[in-house]
This record gives structure tokens, C-alpha cells and sequence, in this order.
């Protein structure tokens, strides 16, 4: 059957994926603040130029959508001020629910973010986990704006669920690895102890948090794809969205340890048996849901290029 669907956001750096990849499974639009000098994905059929925060142009895009993919937000904690995030991200998301709820719209997938849990940038606002590895059902305690508006964008969300007219697929992706900031990669790499991000919201950044986790663009494009029509057992659904493997040189629970001063409970011991640097987030929702699993391999690829470049 094919969809109608609605990305918003879809000319970022992930919404030109996410459009290619939903393409695939019927007509797209996008609601995007783009500015008319802005090369847009040849893939839509439709491109509205407004704000998640411009309530009647965003109730008409919803308008005859079989799935809204609601990317559109201030990115990280370093993309406004902390009023501006908690507005955009929450207010807008919000916003997008409604419309979509008003419309008739069967699902909405929210891209929402592993900052949920506390394991911010900041690190002298760390929350330690309670076990590894953490879940969907692991409680979530951000510690900054961007990391509150998610998760209260994800409660938005269940709000909506709850009321029984929408589904609503909740997608956490960690640092999505885009080809412009694999440099900043490299460079934190080669000296981890001194690298420090800047604070220009526009400069690229070697994210993924303490333990250097990520995602590249095209898989977590096909988490949002496959997140339109995979089965729900119930109106609101989970998931993280990132590859099995860190890129931190530490192993997994030696890291845990030097920032927490002790390792928290493991419940899947064979996990890091098995792979000494395995996530601390658990894969096993998405594989579960959406029969999602991010390839590997930007391990040992980041490891080639040190080598290389010494």
C-alpha cells in the first residue's frame, strides 16, 4: 500500500536521508523553515516553508497524511538558548501531534534522543545509570534543556498515544555520524584526554556522548523508514537507534567505571563478554520493533585512519 507521509525537518542533515528512504514507500511532503536559497530533496512532492510553531500552515500539511516523521527541533544543547530549545522542541512536537491527531493521521514517529537519560555533555551533570544496558523502560533524568525537551516531547507523545486516535513511534538516535564531522572525530581520537567540542552551534562536534556511541545517517534513515509500518502492539512504542559497538578506545565497563566510580548492575552479562564495546544503550527494541540493526565497522574504519595518519 502506499503512504502519504509528512517529514518534517526534511532538509537537515538527516531529513534529506529519512526523505530518500521514505520515498521508497509512497509520496512524500515536508514541512521545513528552509529559505528559498536552500537546494530541497528532488524526492518530495510537496514542500511547505514554515515552523513546527506555525500551528494552521502545519494543520493543513497534516491534511490527507497517512504518517507524519517528526524531525524538525533545535539538534543539541548547543543549538539556542535554553528558552529557544524548550519552545521549538517541545511546543513544536507538541504541535505536530495535535495536527496530526486532528487529521486523522494513523502513526507519527517522534525523533527523539539518547539525552533522555541523563547522559548529557556536560559532564558534571552526568546522571549514572541504574543498569546496563539501559532500556526503554530505564527511567529518564536529563540534566539539560535539550535532554528535558526530549523526554518531554516522548511524554507528548504518550499523551496522544493514550487518547486513542494516533500511534506514535518513539526513535532515539545517538550521535548520527554525518561525513562532515568524521575530522572531529579523528581529531578527538588521536587525543581524547584534551580534545574540547566548540561552542559554535554550527561547527561540527565528536559527539556520541562519554562513551562515543553513534549511528550513521543512511541506517538511522532506515530505522525512520521502517519505523512507518512496523506492527505495534500498542499505541506507544520505544527505541534506540545505534550501532552495536563504541568507538571509545576504553572497553564499555572500564569506562563505566572511570566515570562513575564503579560499574552499574549488568543484566546481560554476555553482552560485553561477548563485545567488550558494546553500547550502553540496548539495541534490542529496535531489532524487536522495527527488525532494525545498524551495521558495524566505523570501529575498526577509525582505527585504520589513526594508523594512517601517524
Amino acid at each position: 500500500m502506499s503512504r502519504r507521509i509528512l517529514v518534517t525537518g526534511a532538509c537537515g542533515y538527516l531529513g534529506r536521508h529519512v526523505v530518500r528512504e521514505a520515498a521508497s514507500l509512497g509520496e512524500v511532503s515536508a514541512l521545513d523553515m528552509v529559505g528559498e536559497e536552500v537546494s530541497t530533496p528532488p524526492e518530495l512532492s510537496r514542500l511547505w516553508r514554515a515552523s513546527v510553531l506555525e500551528a494552521d500552515i502545519l494543520a493543513r500539511a497534516c491534511e490527507g497524511m497517512d504518517t507524519v516523521i517528526h524531525l524538525a527541533a533545535m539538534a543539541n544543547i548547543f543549538a539556542g538558548t535554553p528558552a529557544d530549545i524548550m519552545r521549538v522542541n517541545v511546543v513544536g512536537t507538541w504541535n505536530v501531534l495535535e495536527a496530526a491527531e486532528a487529521a486523522g493521521v494513523r502513526r507519527v514517529v517522534l525523533c527523539s534522543s539518547d539525552s533522555v537519560t541523563g547522559l548529557t555533555v556536560r559532564p558534571d551533570c552526568m546522571t549514572p545509570p541504574r543498569y546496563l544496558p539501559i532500556d526503554t523502560d530505564h527511567p529518564s533524568r536529563p540534566t539539560d534543556p535539550y535532554g528535558l525537551s526530549k523526554k518531554l516531547g516522548e511524554e507528548a507523545g504518550r499523551c496522544m498515544a493514550d487518547r486513542g486516535r494516533l500511534e506514535v513511534m518513539v526513535l532515539r538516535p545517538v550521535y548520527v555520524l554525518y561525513p562532515r564531522v568524521v575530522d572531529e572525530v579523528l581529531r578527538r581520537a588521536r587525543d581524547p584526554g584534551s580534545y574540547v567540542p566548540s561552542l559554535d552551534p554550527v561547527s561540527p562536534k565528536a559527539g556520541g556522548g562519554p562513551f562515543w556511541h553513534y549511528v550513521k545517517p543512511e541506517d538511522a534513515a532506515c530505522a525512520f523508514r521502517q519505523a512507518v509500518d512496523a506492527p505495534m502492539s500498542q499505541p506507544f512504542e520505544q527505541a534506540f537507534v545505534l550501532a552495536d559497538e563504541t568507538l571509545h578506545p576504553r572497553p564499555t565497563l572500564e569506562r563505566a567505571r572511570e566515570l562513575f566510580g564503579h560499574v552499574p548492575e549488568i543484566r546481560d552479562a554476555r553482552l560485553y563478554e561477548d563485545n567488550p564495546y558494546a553500547p550502553i544503550f540496548d539495541t534490542g527494541a529496535a531489532r524487536r520493533l522495527l527488525g532494525f540493526t545498524a551495521p558495524t565497522g566505523m570501529r575498526a574504519a577509525l582505527h585504520e585512519r589513526l594508523r594512517e595518519t601517524v
